[in-house]
């Protein structure tokens, strides 16, 4: 799990207040979110490993079971079978390939709507500062 060192804080804070003019504190809720955001990426790329470090050894296991029953195979059949397990290893990984993308592009939407959370949560907290200034100036 991560956290936010001083570096990072440092970090995000010059560039909300570059970007945005505002100032941030160490201790502000779009902090908080940003952590978040972190700790759910490295989790879910953790899952991701673990499927495709599960699906290398299935796929291996299934390879070593074919290679076994090979050995009893005249020679031109064994070739074809080991064509037939490239591909099947080929089309495997593809699979794989096409789930952990399709994964990611989920995890980046979710961020990204989380990243848009945040942006409206520092405005309205922008306003409601603004509208707290200009009822005090007014009283």
């Amino acid at each position: 799990m991560t956290h936010l060192d001083s570096e990072s804080k440092r970090r995000i804070i010059e560039c909300v207040a570059a970007r945005h003019g505002v100032s941030l504190s160490h201790d502000d809720p779009i902090l908080m979110v940003h952590t978040l955001n972190e700790i759910l990426l490295e989790e879910n790329a953790q899952a991701h490993r673990q499927l495709l470090n599960d699906f290398r050894s299935l796929l291996e296991q299934n390879a070593s079971r074919f290679e076994s029953r090979n050995s009893v195979l005249p020679y031109s059949s064994r070739q074809h079978t080991q064509s037939d397990i490239r591909l099947l290893a080929e089309t495997i990984m593809q699979q794989i390939d096409a789930r952990l993308n399709e994964k990611l592009t989920d995890t980046a939407a979710i961020v990204n709507k989380a990243k848009s959370a945040s942006i409206i949560y520092l405005a309205s907290t922008t306003i409601l500062i603004i509208t707290i200034i200009i009822v005090l100036l007014i009283l």
